[in-house]
């Protein structure tokens, strides 16, 4: 018998399994997490199709890692050619955090990835495809950053996203959000965005 999403969701989240009379669709709640890392599991698993269980116990073990963009832009050489782009692009950065987050007033905002330095800091969220009203929402959590993650309070914060597909159209009201964008380039990450593009400096 195939697992449930249910199932699945226990494993990622290493919570014990239901008692073994107990229907298999018996709800659970889940730990706290943010509304943009609930849909990218969501979206995961819609895509995702396990042959038995033994694959559902090794997938869920690095269920974020094996997402599409994280594959691409996580590799070790890839964070520190991340990192090199930036400093092409003026912005001191020296260091490339992942999956950083923090916790204000019972609120939780996390980011994918921060290259930052002594005087800047750059916000990364990693995309497969994305949307209008996505870009939106990562431009209202990069409007709290420095709020959540007050060490960076005398920063020059900009955002980037790095993203495997995105259309012309997309592309163009990132660039109006004043956001970088990085794609692939056959084995490397490029920023799409012209020398001459001025960022949004939060």
């Amino acid at each position: 018998m195939k697992p449930t999403n249910q199932d699945i969701l226990r494993l990622f989240f290493r919570l014990p399994a239901p008692d073994k009379d107990a229907p298999r669709e018996t709800r659970f709640e889940l730990p706290a997490v943010s509304d943009k890392k609930m849909k990218r599991i969501q979206k995961f698993l819609k895509h995702f199709y396990y042959q038995d269980e033994k694959e559902v116990y090794t997938a869920t073990d690095k269920l974020y890692g094996t997402l599409p963009e994280n594959r691409f832009f996580k590799e070790e050489f890839m964070l520190a050619e991340i990192a090199d782009l930036f400093v092409q692009r003026k912005l001191k950065v020296e260091k490339v955090a992942e999956n950083i987050q923090a916790w204000l007033d019972d609120e939780l905002i996390d980011f994918d990835m921060l290259a930052y330095g002594d005087k800047h800091a750059v916000v990364i969220n990693l995309y497969s495809t994305i949307e209008s009203n996505e870009i939106d929402e990562f431009v209202d959590d990069l409007v709290k950053f420095k709020t959540f993650f007050k060490e960076y309070a005398n920063h020059k914060v900009v955002g980037a996203i790095g993203v495997l597909d995105i259309s012309a159209e997309n592309l163009k009201y990132a660039f109006s959000k004043g956001l970088y964008v990085l794609k692939k380039n056959g084995e490397f990450v490029t920023i799409v965005n012209k020398k001459t593009f001025k960022p949004t400096t939060w």
